[in-house]
């Protein structure tokens, strides 16, 4: 081969890099949009006159909310889903809660985690970037499950006005809670649902 074929050949080559990069890079770059899911059934636990209560309530069911299993657990159990939380919201007198139940696959969760203690905080971050902090209304020292080897703690938040807009408006992307015993930041799974629940309270 010439110098002159070699040369030509070098650019063909370059050119096809550059093409390929270029691209790669509109793929790689292109903006990212938030999937909004708009068909969606309710599933309400209760709606009524709550007669221990005596106001009127309306509550959604449990639903899965996130799965957690720290990494260091995952190199050893790859299949195991050590932190399960469910969540619900519901309305009572006007007022938007959320419940959520941490279903831990651990008889050692309590020495582990500690509880959840009346006032700490979680903070919901949403994928626009902003978040919330709310606080827990009583303390939750867990309870354990022998006969599952499972333990169970259980947290509830009263949200105010804003909370509750921001909810209905923006999508979920993880959720930190502040243990006795530490802070632990979870991926959540099922992004649109604080935002499909309080949809349905308001129906």
């Amino acid at each position: 081969m010439t110098p002159l074929m070699r040369l030509s050949s070098f650019i063909v080559f370059i050119f096809l890099c550059f093409n390929s990069f270029a691209q790669y890079d509109k793929m790689r770059f292109k903006p990212i949009k938030e999937e909004i899911k708009t068909d969606f059934e309710c599933s309400i636990r209760f709606e009524g006159y709550d007669t221990e209560l005596l106001v009127d309530k309306k509550e959604c069911d449990f639903i899965k909310l996130l799965g957690y299993t720290q990494p260091s657990i995952l190199r050893v159990a790859p299949d195991l889903e050590l932190i399960r939380v469910f969540a619900s919201t519901s309305i009572v007198n006007k007022h938007y809660f959320i419940d959520l139940i941490f279903d831990i696959q651990s008889t050692q969760a309590i020495a582990n985690y500690g509880g959840i203690f009346k006032d700490s905080k979680i903070k919901i971050h949403f994928l626009n970037g902003e978040f919330i902090y709310l606080s827990n209304l009583k303390t939750d020292k867990g309870k354990l499950s022998k006969t599952e080897d499972k333990t169970i703690f259980k947290a509830a938040y009263l949200l105010a006005d804003y909370e509750a807009k921001m909810l209905k408006k923006y999508l979920v992307s993880d959720i930190e809670v502040i243990w006795s015993n530490g802070l632990e930041k979870y991926p959540v799974e099922n992004i649109h649902l604080f935002k499909h629940q309080l949809t349905c309270l308001d129906k």
